[in-house]
């Protein structure tokens, strides 16, 4: 797994591993103005281990369309290929080599189920406007039509505005949002925003198994795991 700033970290498994802890301050928003995304989920939820090979085979789909328009999506450091592997975590970014990158996005593959419970990862992306943030949204908005019990986004684009026509305004054409893009590729085009203003106090649903075990809330960002012994609602 690798952080927003580039830095190579293992995989959490739950608590006890290096990137589990409560962080210094809850910062749960993308910076201001840089046209941002935040998003919580449950690696480890089987609705979402479950809906997996869809998530990475409709991201690749995402990927090509996206590159059809002309926009290049990069690897998570703005170099090479994303990263897009049903047995590695998804990761991509924009074009380094023209300044066109910002934050990485940024999913990470099913995890193990922790016998505390369900672990929740939070992580943000804020892409400045810049191309590649069509490729974010439109990943992000097919995640949390998929597995809506174990996916939640937070957003400072509007759903009418950005998410409907595009972050980014092209030198030719016409602009394209994330929802125009789901509705080209998998004929989606939800009427109601699925998205929140912002994750605090955001319980991702439990599964509803018999006895199963408390979930774990996140209070950490940049897919970063922080397990805390809590009750799940909405």
């Amino acid at each position: 797994m690798t952080t927003s700033a580039g830095v190579a970290r293992p995989r959490s498994t739950g608590c006890g591993d290096t990137i589990c802890g409560p962080p210094e301050q809850d910062t749960t928003s993308a910076r201001h103005g840089e046209c941002g995304d935040n998003w919580a989920y449950q690696p480890s939820h089987p609705a979402y281990r479950t809906a997996w090979p869809t998530i990475v085979a409709d991201t690749r789909r995402i990927i090509d369309h996206v590159h059809a328009t002309g926009i290049v999506l990069a690897g998570p450091d703005g170099l090479r290929e994303p990263v897009c592997d049903p047995h590695e975590d998804i990761a991509f970014n924009g074009d380094a080599t023209r300044s066109l990158h910002g934050d990485p996005c940024q999913l990470l593959a099913p995890l193990p189920r922790h016998p505390r419970g369900i672990p929740t990862a939070v992580a943000s992306c804020a892409t400045g406007r810049r191309p590649y943030d069509l490729g974010v949204a439109a990943v992000l908005l097919r995640c949390v039509l998929l597995v809506p019990e174990a996916f939640a986004v937070a957003s400072d684009g509007r759903w009418e505005a950005e998410w409907a026509h595009g972050a980014h305004q092209p030198l030719s054409g016409p602009r394209t949002g994330a929802r125009q893009l789901l509705a080209d590729l998998f004929d989606l085009d939800p009427t109601d925003s699925p998205l929140r203003e912002h994750l605090t106090g955001v319980h991702v649903a439990a599964p509803t198994t018999p006895q199963a075990p408390r979930p774990l809330v996140s209070r950490a960002l940049d897919s970063f795991l922080y397990c805390e012994d809590v009750g799940i609602g909405r």
